[in-house]
């Protein structure tokens, strides 16, 4: 005999799979690390902190989590001392395959630490309680000894090795920097380095008034914009063509043109610090290219770039069709010019954009030499070396400082 199910049963039924659906629903939408990290939560005995408040499992990542943090989605460190928990640590934490930091430090776990985790080759620091051993794992080898202190020195000395290469860009950089001596480049004064704590650091000369970009739409006026020019051009000229080997820029444009307190072009190059930040951030499981490999741009590239920063300094504006378009066209040069400018000279601005058109030529070798390009300009830029760079020393508001300090 078939059994009738009622409305009521049904109902039940009906409820019953909702809650199973949403259940699974939940699961799904977290990934291993966060499901692994919510497993850590439930071993916790006691959190009388609220620290895991915003563990909340309907999030698709762990990453806003408290205490965790990631690099490119992926779990890199798990922060989670001086919150008094106890409990003991499960071995779902071997499921985060990149962790490379766990600090569980001034809790009270007890228990062994889990085999999972000792086989974690991306461990370089593990912290833990007087109650555990605290262990370094450095590429699948791990030691364990007894004092936090000799745990943070072998990570110190990890980092260091991890960022020999690093440090052999940055002393090529301080030797080539150590060569130019120009009026019109962002000298190098000195530099400082340090092991404990770890520090690397330059000394540059120092331009109060930002870059060229910031002031290039706070309508500065031809004069000022030809002796950026040509003070640019002088020390490229120098850079390209008085150094030995050539030292080009490698990423010029106008924010990397300083301005002293009266406008005078320092060149700058410190474009370099960003790519070894960026270098470092890129997870140790990939395979990664040496900063010092990439041959980098080329005296032609200069040129080019230098056409493409004379154009923006007439015209506020980046190269486009329809600026090359003009540029083909004597007739068609003033349409170039800055619209807020209330006066410029046709000359300078004919003499510039003939240049503008010479290095912007599709084949490099067709592109005339910075000495070229300087020459040119010259012949109608009335611009001497002299009055190009900065009237005062580029020291001279520290020393006024100086001064000022030492008779209050």
């Amino acid at each position: 005999m078939v059994k009738r199910w009622n409305s009521y049963e049904i109902q039940l039924s009906c409820i019953m799979v909702l809650a199973i659906l949403a259940k699974i629903q939940k699961c799904e939408s977290l990934n291993l690390e966060g499901l692994a990290l919510l497993e850590f939560r439930e071993r916790i005995e006691n959190d009388p902190y609220g620290a895991f408040a915003n563990w909340n499992p309907n999030h698709s990542e762990p990453c806003a989590w408290l205490g965790v943090q990631c690099l490119n989605g992926k779990v890199k460190m798990l922060v989670m001392s001086n919150n008094s928990f106890s409990g003991f640590i499960p071995r779902e934490i071997g499921e985060l395959k990149l962790l490379e930091v766990l600090d569980l430090k001034h809790n009270n776990f007890s228990g062994n630490i889990p085999l999972e985790i000792g086989g974690m080759s991306s461990i370089k620091c593990m912290l833990e309680t007087k109650n555990m051993k605290c262990c370094f794992y450095d590429r699948g080898n791990n030691c364990c000894c007894n004092e936090s202190s000799a745990i943070e020195d072998s990570y110190r000395r990890h980092l260091v090795e991890q960022s020999s290469n690093n440090l052999v860009v940055v002393r090529t950089k301080m030797d080539t920097f150590s060569k130019i001596n120009h009026k019109n480049f962002i000298n190098l004064l000195g530099h400082c380095e340090e092991d404990n704590p770890f520090v690397r650091m330059m000394v540059f000369e120092y331009a109060p008034n930002g870059n060229l970009y910031e002031h290039l739409h706070d309508h500065l006026d031809w004069t000022t914009r030809m002796r950026i020019i040509m003070g640019t051009c002088y020390c490229l000229e120098y850079m390209h063509h008085e150094l030995n080997p050539p030292v080009v820029h490698p990423n010029l444009q106008s924010d990397t043109i300083l301005l002293t307190d009266d406008y005078a072009a320092k060149v700058a190059d410190i474009s370099f610090w960003a790519d070894i930040v960026s270098k470092a951030k890129i997870s140790d499981d990939e395979e990664l290219e040496p900063l010092h490999s990439n041959p980098g741009p080329t005296c032609e590239d200069n040129v080019y770039n230098l056409g493409i920063l004379l154009l923006e300094i007439i015209s506020t504006k980046s190269l486009n069709a329809q600026a090359i378009e003009y540029l083909k066209d004597k007739k068609k040069y003033c349409n170039l010019v800055d619209p807020s400018l209330k006066s410029f000279k046709n000359n300078e601005l004919e003499i510039i954009c003939e240049v503008i058109h010479e290095c912007l030529n599709e084949d490099p070798r067709r592109r005339p030499t910075l000495k070229d390009v300087t020459s040119k300009l010259q012949e109608v830029i009335k611009i001497t070396p002299e009055a190009a760079s900065a009237r005062h020393s580029p020291l001279w508001w520290a020393e006024l400082e100086i001064l000022s300090i030492e008779s209050g």
